[in-house]
C-alpha cells in the first residue's frame, strides 16, 4: 500500500559495524520506496532519497537509487574517549540542533549523531559550525552523501 511505513534493508560493505541496515521507507511507486529516516550505517542515501527494491524471501531488499531527494546526512562522532562523555556530549548536541529545527537520530552502539538536513542557510551555517567543532578536535563529522548544494 502506498504511504505505509515499511521497512527496506540495505547490504552493507564487509568493513563496516553492521552487516545491515533496515531503514523506514514509504512506497511511492510500483517497487519504489522513499527513504524515511536517517541512515545510521548506509552511505550514500540520505531522507527523501527514492530507491528500488527486490524481495528476498520475506524482506524488501535496496536494489538501486532511482532518485535524489536533496537532503544531506551528516554523521557526528564525540572525540571523547569515555563512551558516557561521549554519549552525553551527542545528546546534549542532538537536544541542541532539535531545538534549532533539524531532526536527529542518536545510535549508541557507536556512539554517533546522524543529522538530516534540508537545504537552507541554516543548515550551510551548521555545517561550518560543524567543521570549527572538527577542527577544535571536538567531533569527527561528515556527510554521508553527496549533494550539490553543500559544494
Amino acid at each position: 500500500m502506498d504511504g505505509q511505513h515499511i521497512k527496506v534493508n540495505f547490504h552493507l560493505h564487509e568493513d563496516a559495524e553492521v552487516a545491515s541496515e533496515g531503514l523506514w521507507a514509504r512506497r511511492v511507486g510500483d517497487g519504489v520506496y522513499s527513504i524515511d529516516n536517517t541512515p545510521m550505517y548506509f552511505t550514500g542515501l540520505a531522507v527523501g532519497d527514492c530507491v528500488t527494491v527486490n524481495m528476498e524471501g520475506d524482506l524488501l531488499w535496496a536494489a538501486d537509487t532511482e532518485t535524489f531527494g536533496g537532503h544531506a546526512n551528516v554523521w557526528i562522532q564525540s572525540l571523547s574517549s569515555e563512551k558516557s562523555a561521549a554519549r552525553a556530549h551527542l545528546e546534549g548536541m542532538a537536544k541542541s540542533l532539535g531545538d534549532r529545527g533539524f531532526y536527529c537520530e542518536y545510535e549508541d552502539f557507536i556512539p554517533r549523531l546522524a543529522v538530516d538536513l534540508e537545504e537552507s542557510k541554516e543548515a550551510k551555517c551548521l555545517v561550518g559550525e560543524l567543521d570549527s567543532l572538527q577542527i577544535a578536535n571536538e567531533i569527527e563529522f561528515m556527510v554521508t552523501n553527496k549533494v550539490t548544494w553543500l559544494e
